[in-house]
């Protein structure tokens, strides 16, 4: 019989509970990370309007833009409102490279990604 015995597994439940608080903590940062937005507005961005594309009649088209994103980061769903945000700053901040100062959506967002039109409208 080991003297040590209690001292052992003592020992095997503080290793286990250190463990245990290292996946918490890791899965309460990948939570956090999966609702952050990873793409911020240039300051030129900013400036670009969303319309629908009634409202772009009378503009001119510049061109068409496909924004993509990511829905789920480490394996955590994204929550929609974010990814639908950043979908339109990164289409935004392309609208801005192209010489638009209004983008319109095409369609829906199909997976990870949604079409704007990038227009120059007066």
């Amino acid at each position: 019989m080991r003297i040590d015995g209690g001292r052992s597994a003592t020992m095997h439940l503080i290793l286990k509970e250190k463990v245990m608080i290292r996946h918490l903590v890791m899965l309460l940062l990948v939570a956090a990370s999966a609702s952050c937005t990873w793409v911020k507005p240039t300051e030129e961005g900013l400036e670009i309007m969303m319309r629908d594309q009634a409202e772009v009649a009378d503009c001119t088209r510049v061109g068409k833009t496909t924004a993509m994103s990511r829905v789920k980061v480490a394996g955590v769903k994204r929550k929609e409102k974010k990814v639908m945000l950043e979908l339109e700053t990164i289409a935004r901040n392309q609208a801005v490279k192209m010489g638009g100062n209004v983008i319109s959506p095409l369609g829906p967002i199909e997976g990870n990604e949604r079409s704007f039109g990038v227009y120059r409208c007066e």
